[in-house]
């Protein structure tokens, strides 16, 4: 069976490519707008690659198999602690752009009064 065949050169591939992407974004200095969203882009993508290799992992029995109770106890906290720090990060930036947009759409003041011309 070849390396393709037995998936050894998808995950040679996988490595390689997740390599080069935290190459590129430790390299990656955004410098205006536009770069910064493109960066966040990029996280996002390559973060999605991840999980969806994790997900695969975590479905496949012989490959659970594999792994021992010693190296589940050393994931498990770190990526507890990633997602933790994570789903902290997106609460904390939804919650101030959702109190922005709900500062934008305050009821007009009950002084006012509305005339329909």
């Amino acid at each position: 069976m070849s390396e393709e065949e037995n998936g050894n050169g998808n995950t040679k591939n996988y490595i390689m490519a997740m390599e080069e992407n935290i190459k590129l974004l430790e390299e990656f200095k955004p410098k205006d707008r536009l770069g910064f969203v493109k960066g966040i882009v990029r996280c996002i993508q390559i973060l999605n690659v991840s999980i969806k290799g994790w997900a695969s992992w975590v479905g496949n029995y012989e490959i659970l198999d594999d792994l021992t109770l010693e190296e589940l106890e050393e994931i498990y906290p770190q990526m507890k602690q990633l997602v933790i720090d994570f789903v902290k990060l997106d609460l904390a930036i939804t919650k101030k752009k959702f109190s922005e947009v709900e500062a934008k759409q305050k009821p007009k003041s009950k002084d006012r009064k509305n005339y329909v011309s």
